[in-house]
């Protein structure tokens, strides 16, 4: 089996002995160890001892990719391939991150287990964003902003060329399902289960005071027509950006692409869902006041 093993580098002084030591239960269980350009330097010159050669992790695809950090760091590596990412576990580290499977500190414990295969695939759709000749994919959601500090904005919103609402407001999300534990559950979005294909609408302090979340089908289309001033539209978490100017309209839709991620069944939606709702008060698997 091949293992990839993906960090960013703000981290890796934090996290290199624990890498390394995956990196050595690897070579004993005779996996080929994958890593992008940046690790593989510092793993070779000073973590890893003895005859060890690391594949490239782009140009050699590896059956799992493990990526250590949080819900940021996933965002950054679908990028990172275009989309096409193997399958990811994610692996937290000092983060809830809802898309980590668990925290560094198990991995070790895990590690055996998903070398042998026993996990199962899940499959998380991505959204599709498109603007004149600008087009996007996004695994989390589209976040429309007023491009002049303090002020609102007037669109227009249709689902499938029929008015939804038209409005000021302070911004717009523009969510798929795994995206409705991020941006859009802070502003007062629901949490949709994982394995729903949903399209979701969160208005950000609309003017209109009744204006609530409103969740669509998987084939509907969103347009969003920007009647007055400029936005910013933001693709997750502004990893991706275009500007929308008056009389811009912008379309948002599921894709038939999505992106695979391991789970071995240690921590599922129910307990992920208590811990970022509950925060610190959520402790070894009790509620606590």
């Amino acid at each position: 089996m091949k293992i990839g093993i993906f960090t960013r580098k703000k981290v890796f002084d934090k996290i290199a002995n624990i890498i390394a030591s995956i990196v050595r239960r690897c070579e004993q269980k005779k996996c080929e160890v994958l890593l992008d350009e940046f690790l593989r330097s510092m793993l070779m010159n000073s973590y890893v001892r003895g005859k060890m050669y690391f594949g490239d992790l782009r140009a050699n695809r590896p059956d799992i990719l493990i990526t250590i950090g949080g819900d940021g760091t996933i965002l950054y590596v679908t990028r990172y391939f275009d989309f096409h990412p193997p399958p990811i576990l994610g692996v937290s580290f000092k983060s809830l991150g809802f898309l980590c499977e668990f925290p560094l500190c198990d991995l070790l414990k895990y590690l055996d287990d998903i070398i042998e295969g026993k996990f199962c695939i899940i499959k998380r759709r991505l959204g599709k964003v498109v603007l004149g000749s600008f087009r996007d994919y996004l695994l989390n959601d589209l976040v429309i902003l007023s491009g002049s500090h303090g002020k609102l904005i007037k669109v227009k919103v249709s689902v499938d060329d029929h008015t939804l609402f038209q409005t000021r407001l302070d911004g717009l999300i523009l969510s798929t399902s795994t995206g409705s534990s991020a941006h859009a559950l802070s502003a007062g979005g629901p949490i949709i289960e994982e394995g729903l294909s949903i399209v979701e609408v969160v208005p950000i302090c609309s003017f209109s005071t009744f204006l609530r979340p409103v969740i669509l089908s998987p084939n509907r289309k969103v347009s969003v027509e920007v009647l007055s001033g400029s936005c910013m539209a933001l693709l997750d978490g502004g990893l991706s950006r275009v500007t929308l100017k008056a009389k811009d309209k912008l379309t948002f839709r599921l894709s038939r692409r999505s992106i695979k991620f391991v789970s071995i069944g240690k921590r599922d939606f129910y307990r992920k869902m208590t811990e970022r709702m509950m925060g610190d008060y959520y402790l070894d698997g009790i509620i606590k006041f």
